[in-house]
């Protein structure tokens, strides 16, 4: 790791300027040298695309990179260039919501980025960090120690290749951010989080703290009516309140219990020493359920009582089933 830059896993293009149609070069976000396709600007409809390491990226100003000679003005492609197996899956060239349906979820959640800029804090990335405009400088955070990371890194190869998981910078849960300084990042990313924290309010709370002034927080969230917990109580805004007002690890106990009941099916004795066991081990789980309706109770507490400004909520049939939604609050 250079010692000398600030943010060492920054997506700003440190790629190499090249012609030709393939090539290697080093990648910083996965610390390898994989193969490049391109890299080449494009224009398809309204949308700039950067096109490099086989994926097609938003880039939310074509002159920011223009002027740091990285490329001339982009070419006019088809969608069917975008499109093609060789430069990834195909990105929405409409706005939204008229082509909402048209999306995929992987899809979706770079439109939900497209117009991130500055620097940014991921939670909880693992191996699938978020994909944001290139020129974002991007921080990870997770609750798990490097060592510890490693090691889970480790026990999930199989299901993912240890070697993509994101370096940490800083070791700090979602509703706690006590080594994030306060108006540091422009924006902040939680795919699959707030439902593990113990106070998805006090989450909230601590990344409008975090957000510079007209900074976003994204959210991608598991809706409980296609997951796994589609049995479980949706929790409501007052159990909310009560954990954010009054945290107590007695009412934790009830999501373990829950969990272990309607999720693992568990009975009896068997439930209550598997209850336990999790609950006194601090085993991440499935704190609370959402839906988007009752997402939509808390993001209007957070604007009348944190101080948020606008906030969307988007859901819908997309071409790939997903068992998620998705927000964003601006501060």
């Amino acid at each position: 790791m250079n010692p000398n830059n600030p943010y060492p896993h920054e997506r700003a293009f440190a790629l190499q300027k090249r012609v030709g149609k393939e090539g290697e070069t080093f990648d910083h976000s996965t610390r390898a040298t994989r193969p490049v396709f391109g890299p080449a600007l494009v224009q398809c409809g309204n949308d700039i695309f950067c096109l490099y390491d086989g994926r097609a990226r938003w880039v939310p100003n074509e002159d920011v990179l223009i002027a740091h000679q990285h490329f001339g003005p982009p070419q006019k492609v088809s969608a069917d260039v975008i499109s093609s197996s060789r430069f990834g899956p195909q990105l929405p060239t409409k706005s939204f919501p008229a082509a909402l349906a048209e999306m995929t979820f992987s899809q979706f959640r770079q439109y939900l980025c497209r117009d991130l800029q500055g620097v940014g804090l991921e939670f909880g990335a693992g191996p699938r960090p978020m994909e944001v405009p290139a020129l974002c400088r991007m921080r990870y955070a997770d609750i798990f120690s490097p060592a510890e990371f490693a090691e889970k890194s480790t026990s999930m190869r199989g299901r993912s290749d240890p070697t993509k998981f994101v370096d940490i910078d800083f070791q700090d849960s979602m509703d706690e951010m006590a080594t994030i300084e306060e108006s540091s990042v422009d924006f902040i990313i939680a795919s699959h989080v707030i439902e593990h924290v113990r106070s998805p309010l006090r989450a909230l709370k601590k990344a409008f703290d975090c957000l510079k002034l007209g900074g976003t927080i994204i959210l991608v969230v598991p809706d409980r009516n296609r997951t796994f917990d589609k049995n479980r109580k949706i929790t409501s805004l007052d159990h909310h309140l009560a954990d954010f007002y009054m945290p107590s690890r007695e009412r934790d106990l009830e999501h373990y219990f829950e969990g272990s009941r309607i999720v693992e099916m568990f009975t009896g004795e068997a439930l209550r020493a598997r209850a336990m066991k999790r609950w006194a081990d601090r085993v991440d789980t499935h704190m609370h359920t959402f839906t988007p309706e009752s997402f939509q109770e808390i993001a209007e507490w957070a604007r009348s009582q944190i101080g948020y400004g606008e906030y969307e909520i988007y859901e819908g049939a997309l071409q790939t089933p997903s068992d998620e939604f998705y927000v964003r609050l601006h501060k």
